[in-house]
């Protein structure tokens, strides 16, 4: 009990750090590995817990169009937000498709792959004055 409540404690506040959640992708691809279930468990239980809106936003590589790459990251959020709601999670989840606007790493053969994700984060927690 004792370790559970911990486990949640560290979500938590994992969470109000601004803790992100990545799923990478591959090539032309919006269907979740599952090897990044462990990842979105984790995130759900941290939505789940902090109880505030997730926002999930979702990156391509620059190999296709513009348009190609927008719709593709769209499915990938759609993909990580069914993903969530299977697990329950009850908070509002706004989904981002950024195509390939924006990339977070050079498109080079080597870094491209970091540029197909979605980021799962926990809104910041609104404050009262």
């Amino acid at each position: 009990m004792v370790m559970r409540f911990l486990l949640l404690f560290l979500l938590a506040t994992l969470a109000a750090k601004g803790q992100v959640y990545s799923v990478y992708f591959d090539t032309d691809k919006s269907n979740i590995s599952p090897k990044y279930n462990a990842t979105l468990d984790s995130a759900a239980q941290a939505a789940k817990t902090a109880k505030r809106a997730v926002v999930i936003s979702c990156h391509c590589d620059s190999r296709a169009d513009s348009a190609y790459n927008y719709h593709l990251s769209m499915r990938r959020a759609m993909a990580v937000q069914a993903f969530l709601q299977k697990k329950k999670v009850a908070a509002t989840l706004e989904i981002v498709g950024l195509g390939e606007w924006k990339p977070d790493y050079p498109n080079t053969p080597a870094l491209m792959y970091k540029n197909r994700r979605c980021d799962v984060k926990l809104a910041s927690a609104k404050t009262t004055n």
